[in-house]
């Protein structure tokens, strides 16, 4: 158990409306707290535990809070800083990366190597590991369960958490998470939580 009755072994999805959730910043959060293994949402992890991200709508260049071009990692950096938890993260190495290749490309190599050095993984976003358009499957929830399936595999495999965040579909009334998704029954299938 990484985080008691919230954050276990295996897949998890972490929903929310796009834009105003304010995931990644709750990401950079738990990662920071985590790591140093301090108590978040009134819970306290087992210990310091290693955290990788993979911060990958923060890739290359992005516009800052006052509209100029900045490095995707200065970004990330000053987020943790506005935080107060930049400290906290740099002592405990979270471990941020910026690009991912597509899944089927080297990236499920790539998240499996994270996984053997890390206790807990969030990836940013699910909308930037699977390339949809060439995905060549007609069921829609077989697609979700057969693109969520590996993660799940290395995770479970690797005894670790990863965290896929995803977006809420653009005509939610924020249901219940799962079903607010940006995806079928076959993404629930896949997950742990």
């Amino acid at each position: 158990v990484m985080l008691p009755g919230i954050m276990a072994e295996g897949l998890m999805l972490l929903v929310g409306q796009k834009k105003v959730a304010h995931k990644t910043w709750f990401m950079l959060q738990a990662a920071a707290q985590l790591s140093a293994g301090n108590e978040m949402l009134r819970a306290k992890p087992p210990g310091p535990m290693p955290v990788a991200v993979f911060a990958l709508e923060e890739g290359g260049t992005v516009l800052d809070k006052h509209g100029n071009e900045a490095p995707a990692l200065d970004v990330v950096c000053n987020r943790l800083k506005a935080m107060m938890l930049y400290d906290i993260a740099a002592k405990h190495n979270v471990r941020f990366f910026l690009e991912l290749p597509p899944l089927q490309s080297g990236g499920l190599e790539s998240i499996e190597s994270a996984a053997r050095e890390h206790k807990v993984i969030f990836i940013d976003s699910r909308a930037m590991i699977f390339n949809e358009a060439a995905d060549t499957e007609k069921n829609i929830w077989l697609r979700d369960y057969k693109q969520l399936q590996p993660i799940k595999d290395i995770a479970r495999r690797n005894h670790i958490c990863i965290v896929v965040i995803t977006h809420t579909s653009k005509d939610s009334d924020m249901r219940e998470a799962i079903d607010s998704g940006n995806a079928t029954g076959g993404t629930d299938a896949a997950v742990d939580g």
